[in-house]
């Protein structure tokens, strides 16, 4: 993370702002047949996973494009989603890990 992006980082993190968080999760254009996501932690620290925030990016993702099947891509590994309700989306972990 550079200079900039620390300041800002701080500056977002700030809870008297009331846009505290605990996790923040960045989308960006699709790459072939995936999505990726970057998560940061309130600290600035990437992580690889959060479960409920990867579920959401695909039900916003499969509302946008009006498809029930989005796949994510995180900086470690592939996530399969698959709309099956309203507001529900089933697990979706692949077994494998990318390096």
């Amino acid at each position: 993370m550079n200079n900039y992006t620390n300041q800002l980082w701080q500056r977002l993190t700030l809870i008297e702002w009331n846009i505290g968080f605990d996790q923040i999760i960045f989308i960006e254009k699709q790459r072939e047949d995936s999505y990726p996501i970057t998560i940061y932690n309130s600290d600035g620290g990437e992580v690889s996973a959060c479960g409920n925030g990867a579920r959401c990016v695909a039900y916003l993702l499969s509302e946008n494009l009006n498809t029930k099947k989005i796949q994510i891509k995180t900086n470690n590994r592939l996530l399969n989603a698959k709309i099956v309700g309203d507001f529900q989306v089933k697990s979706f972990l692949k077994v494998f890990v990318l390096t």
